[in-house]
Order: C-alpha cells, then structure tokens, then sequence
C-alpha cells in the first residue's frame, strides 16, 4: 500500500499542474482593464477587477488586508497583473478558475534578503561617517587633546542658553571625545545585519564577552581599549592644565562623566545597547567600558541617525515651493481638501498653529478608517492627480508611513506635483519610499515590502478605540489595551499614534498611558488571570501564555521605562552606576519561571492644564496638584527655567486613576510599570485667576511649599516637585 501510494503522489501532483496550466490557458488575459481606486483593500480592488477581466483574480489572506491605489486606463489584464504582483512582492499562481496573488516562503525570504543587505550598508556607511567626524581611527595627538579640550570646555556652558546652535556645538564637542570616539570603532565591529534587523521600537544589546542575553560582537577590540585609554588619559592631561584645581570636586562625578579623570586601565569588555526610536531611524546608542575585573569604568552616549537635519529639509521644501510658485495645482475631493486646510493650519509655514480637533467630514473620516482608508484621501489623490497629470497607469502600495508623506506634501495647503515629489525624497529617512516611472508606468512601494504587513494598523480595530474615544471624551486603560494588544510590532503605529491627536489634540496622547509593552500585555489578560490580579494575587511567568511572557520580558530588557536595577548611589561613577542599570548584565541569564506578576490600583486628584505658546497654539496635559503649582511657580519666577515661559490658558479637574505593576524577578530586582487613565470630572476650565476657592487655596499652599524650598536652596532646580500620594483604591478591574 505504501509502495502505491509513493507512486501515485507524483502522478497526482502531476495532473494537478497540468489542471492548472489549462486553467491559465483558458482564460483571455488580453482584456483591456479601465479602472481607478484610492486606497482600498487589496481583495476589494481585485474584486472589481474580475467583474471587468473575465476570470477570478483573488488573494492570500495574509495580503488580503494590505492597501492599494490604482489608476488603469486601457491595460491588458496580463500587463496589470504583473505591475501589481511586482509592486507588492508577490506573485500569481493558478487557483479556482482564475489565479491568487500569494507572497511564497522563497519569494519572502529573498525579498528580506534584500532589504537586510540594503539597510546593513546603508547602516555601515553611517557609522564611517560618524566615526569619520568624530576624529575616525587616528589617535589624539596632544596640540588635538589642547584643542578639543578647550572646544568642549568653551561648549560645555552653552546648552543652557536655549540656542539650538550651540547645543549641537556641544554635542559635536562631546561626540569627539575619546571615549565616543571608541563607541564608532566597537559600532564599526558590529555585524551591521544585526542592527539592520531591528524592530521600530526594539532595544538590542551586544559585547565582545556577551550574557546570555546579549548578542556577541566578533573580533578582538582589545586594540580599541588600549587606543582609548591613551587617548583618555591624554585628553584628561590637557584639561588639568587649562582648568584651574578645584578641591571640593569630586574625583568621580555623579551625574556625569568628568573627562578631566584619568582612568587606571584600559577596558577590555564593552557592552553595546542600540535601540531603534519611533520612526526616526536613529540609533540611540549607549556604551560601557569594563576593566579587567569587570568593573565599569567608562560610559558613552551617541546617537546614529539616518534623519539628516530637520532645518535642511524645510529650507529644501521652501526652495522647490518658490521655484514651482506658478506650478498648477491638483484637483482634489472635498474630504482631501479638509485635510489639506486642517494640514495649513496645524503645520503650514514650518508651523501652523498647533493641532486642534478635526471637524466635518475629515472628523467622520478619521473616525471611521474601516469604512474610508486614510490612505484614501490625500496620498491616493496626491498621486492619482499626478499620474492622470501625466497620463501614466498608477500601482501604488504603500504602507501606514505614507499617511505621513501626504500630510508633508499637503502641509501648505494644496497639492502640487513638484512638492508631492519633495516630500518622498525629504521625507525618505522616515518613510523610505521608491517610486518609478517607466513606459507610461508610475509605481510606488516601500523600500522595505516586508514590513509593510507588520506595521499595518488593524483599521477595524482602530475605528471601534478612535469610535469609543469620542463617545466619552477620554482614553480608557481598557480600550489603550485592547488597541496595543491589536498591534503586530514593538510599539504603536503611525495611523494609531496621529488619527487619535487629529481627532483630540487634547487628550489623545498614547504615550501618556504608559509603556508599550505593558499596555499590550494588559490588554491581552483574560478574565481568569483579571479575576487572579484583581484578587491581590500574583500571576508566575510560566503561567502565562507565550506571547505574554515575552512582552514581560520585552519590558525588562527592552522597555526605556523598564528595568529600573539598583538605584543611583554617590559613591559609584555613573558608568557603574549605569551598569547595574542594564538589565542584560542584573539579569543575565532571562527571566526564570518563578518571575510573579502583580497589580494594584490607585486614584488621585489631577488638573488638566491647557499650556499656550508664544507663537500659537497650545496643547493640554493632565497635571497633580504639585506639577500644576510648579507650572505656576514657574510662570512668576522664571529664572528658575530659563526658556520655559508657560502660558496658562485653562485649567480643568479630573481623575487619575493608575494601575502599579510590579514584576517580581527576584528580592533584589522589583520592576515597576505604571499605566494610567486620565478622566475629566464635572468643572472648569477655569482661568488661572478666576479658580473655585477650594482649588486656589491648595494650590497656594503648594506653591508657598515650593517658593520656601527654592529660597533654602537658591538654583538648585532639577525640575521635580514633590509627589502628592494616590489614594489608595480597588486593585485593577476591566
């Protein structure tokens, strides 16, 4: 029986392509298509198209979802079929009487292949660069320690002056030291593949003598580590003799590195953390040195940036807009032109006058990404406009980043084909995007088609939080949760970071609810493990379900508002005290089983605060009793904050409810996390001197209190205020 069946299986595979081949042979592929969409639904463009091409043409499930934008005028449906499976990276096969786009396994793995090896270079060719500005591989001679000790010196007091110029002369100064200048040289070590793999979000961290949780850099840096020190030591000589001695400095400064400190040896470990900001492609890298006997003795801070400067793209965009002042405009629907007024008065002129709420159609649109795409609006109609400008065909798969795209290239007020086009270039750090124009053809897709699907916001998921947001006018923790929970990646989305703050400026601010990680994993607790927590009991890491545990152990290892380690002591320097801070080195081996999760709940008083600006515009944040006295303090004493001149234009009441969790990794090792829900109560907004008297008089009180801490300490301002404690409440409940 098993001999018969090996022997029919080829045959059977065999008759089936065959079906398949007379499949395709029997249909006409030489119809001619007219068709035009604005984003919509992979599957529902191709629905459309079968009713003209005479054939079934259908999709995967995985690519079901994904968004396109077509403009088809006389095409072949063959011609068509092609264009659309080489823009989104797939292909056809035969299915059903008619043919299925799918994205096979090999053609996945050739396309992240490819994209890998592209940013890898393009990451490699950055860290050149930035090692090559801060003084590359060649070592400090003493006339280049004299200079740059005097450079940094003379740039050291200037951050404080407000002047953006001078601060980044003291970044400049400060990236040429040594000990940065070694970080280039361990970054040049690292496989630029690892760091090209990079999630949005994630946070990764490499050595040459690696944890189990870090990742290992190859190659003997022990070259690097002797070059520092000599160079260190060096640097270090040339600020004794410029600056003058002080004998009440201490030798190893708390709150930051004294590069005028010798160091006694060479490190000879170094431990690398890298994590990917939101959107930016850049790098926040933060390195430790350790000796010998695996103390830390040096720490360093530099950032790898792709962006490029801000004020070069703005003064590009106002270059190509005077060049192109009588360029015509692009017609546009009624909703897209909402956006285009909305997108003048929030950003036009490099400002605008700050986000306020979305009204009329934009609004409903917003709320409503399931039935309108956003992409629908101005991105389809920037492009359609251009390709019908041109008489082009148009495939256009983008991915959510392109909502931003048409928010630039609309920021002045209207569409223009040369400022459409400045936007995917001065924008392509942040949203890399290629466009192509060949034999009557303009095509656009990310440069990175794989991870389209994974940064695809759910829009069902999206229209029920945004629908929900605006019937009660504030986010709850529970549908935070759920929306995260719905999230594929590291951190929310592009379309669920901006609709939320077009729809309320106010109060739409996700960051404010608390880490990424934690909202998704509270998101995703059933009632079991609610009813467990909301009991006071704890909850062990091997209890969870898999995709739980890891974003516990995201939140540790990778979360900024993660593991907190040891607390800062004035004995130890800051690079140890920055190495007890690093989870991969406090908790080297992963969490154990036995890691308990637990939750607690509490309220408190808080005031919803409408800040104004100079130049316009304003925006709201949810303050306690003590930050809103700071603010007001602050406002009548502003040489206590040099360049922050608050404007208070109203003042509101409300609740803050805040949910503590606790993650148990051993006696020593108790991280927290706090997710909280701001709810407006009944009152207000009242103006700063016009205040119900039972408000105004706490708030005298508290900035009496604030007033008689500064008078015994003339400028210290660290910018704290004292905390007011929560009221202790229920633990946590959906």
């Amino acid at each position: 029986m098993m001999q018969r069946s090996l022997v029919l299986r080829p045959l059977v595979l065999c008759l089936c392509m065959t079906s398949a081949c007379l499949v395709g042979a029997r249909q006409d592929l030489s119809k001619q298509l007219n068709y035009t969409t604005v984003a919509v639904p992979l599957r529902k463009a191709l629905e459309d198209l079968s009713q003209q091409a005479g054939c079934r043409l259908m999709v995967t499930e995985a690519l079901a979802n994904e968004v396109i934008v077509l403009r088809l005028k006389a095409v072949t449906v063959d011609e068509a079929m092609k264009r659309i499976a080489s823009t989104v990276g797939a292909e056809w096969h035969t299915a059903d009487a008619g043919f299925e786009l799918v994205r096979p396994d090999e053609l996945a793995a050739k396309l992240r292949k490819e994209g890998l090896e592209a940013k890898a270079a393009a990451i490699a060719k950055m860290i050149e660069q930035q090692k090559k500005l801060a003084g590359g591989g060649d070592p400090l001679t003493t006339d280049g320690a004299t200079l740059l000790a005097a450079h940094y010196d003379q740039s050291s007091n200037l951050p404080n002056t407000g002047n953006p110029e001078s601060y980044q002369a003291y970044r400049r100064a400060q990236e040429s030291l040594p000990d940065n200048r070694a970080a280039w040289k361990v970054l040049s070590a690292i496989d630029p593949k690892a760091i090209a793999g990079m999630e949005s979000g994630q946070r990764v961290v490499f050595s040459n003598h690696p944890t189990a949780m870090q990742l290992p850099i190859d190659g003997d840096l022990t070259s690097i580590g002797d070059q520092m020190l000599q160079d260190h030591n060096m640097l270090a000589d040339a600020f004794k003799k410029l600056r003058k001695p002080d004998p009440n400095k201490q030798a190893v400064p708390f709150y930051g590195q004294d590069p005028s400190v010798q160091m006694d040896g060479p490190p000879v470990r170094f431990v690398v953390s890298l994590q990917l900001m939101f959107l930016s492609q850049s790098y926040m890298v933060e390195m430790i040195g350790f000796d010998a006997k695996n103390n830390a003795i040096c720490l360093s801070n530099v950032s790898l940036n792709v962006m490029g400067d801000q004020n070069d793209l703005m003064a590009q965009r106002t270059r190509v807009a005077r060049a192109n002042e009588s360029e015509a405009k692009l017609p546009v629907s009624p909703l897209t032109q909402s956006m285009l007024d909305y997108m003048k008065k929030s950003m036009g002129n490099g400002g605008g006058s700050g986000m306020e709420p979305a009204t009329g159609e934009l609004r409903s649109a917003l709320l409503n990404p399931d039935r309108t795409d956003p992409l629908a609006y101005i991105f389809s109609e920037a492009f359609l406009g251009i390709a019908n400008l041109r008489n082009e065909n148009l495939v256009a798969y983008p991915d959510d980043s392109a909502f931003l795209l048409g928010m630039f290239a609309g920021m002045e007020g209207q569409l223009k084909p040369s400022l459409v086009m400045q936007a995917v270039t001065g924008l392509g750090p942040m949203v890399p995007t290629n466009v192509t124009e060949q034999d009557g053809w303009l095509t656009i897709r990310p440069a990175h088609v794989l991870e389209t699907v994974q940064t695809r916001t759910s829009r069902p998921a999206l229209g029920e939080f945004l629908r929900e947001f605006d019937q009660k006018g504030y986010l709850t923790l529970d549908s935070v949760g759920t929306l995260a929970a719905a999230v594929n990646g590291r951190e929310f989305p592009v379309l669920d970071m901006f609709l939320p703050m077009m729809v309320d400026p106010a109060g739409a601010d996700l960051h404010q609810s608390g880490d990424f990680n934690m909202l998704k994993l509270y998101g995703s607790l059933d009632e079991s493990q609610l009813t467990r927590l909301n009991s006071h009991k704890s909850i062990r890491l091997a209890e969870l379900r898999p995709e739980q545990a890891a974003l516990l152990s995201r939140y540790v290892y990778e979360s900024s508002r993660g593991f907190g380690g040891a607390p800062m002591v004035r004995d130890k320097s800051y690079a140890q005290s920055s190495a007890d801070k690093e989870p991969t080195e406090a908790i080297p081996g992963g969490l154990s089983n036995d890691t308990t999760l637990t939750m607690s709940s509490t309220d408190a008083k808080v005031y919803f605060v409408k800040i104004g600006f100079e130049a316009g515009g304003s925006y709201t944040s949810p303050m306690s009793l003590d930050s809103l006295a700071w603010t007001i303090y602050t406002k009548s004493h502003p040489e206590n904050s040099p360049g922050y001149n608050p404007n208070i234009l109203g003042i509101s009441p409300g609740t803050e409810r805040t949910i503590q969790v606790v993650i148990g990794i051993s006696p020593k090792n108790q991280p927290q996390c706090e997710l909280k829900e701001h709810r407006p109560a009944p009152g207000g907004p009242w103006a700063l001197d016009k205040l119900p008297d039972d408000v105004k008089k706490e708030l005298d009180k508290a900035v009496a209190r604030l007033t008689q801490m500064y008078q015994q300490q003339p400028g210290q301002d660290d910018g704290a205020s004292p905390a007011t404690p929560p009221v202790p409440v229920a633990p946590p409940s959906r």
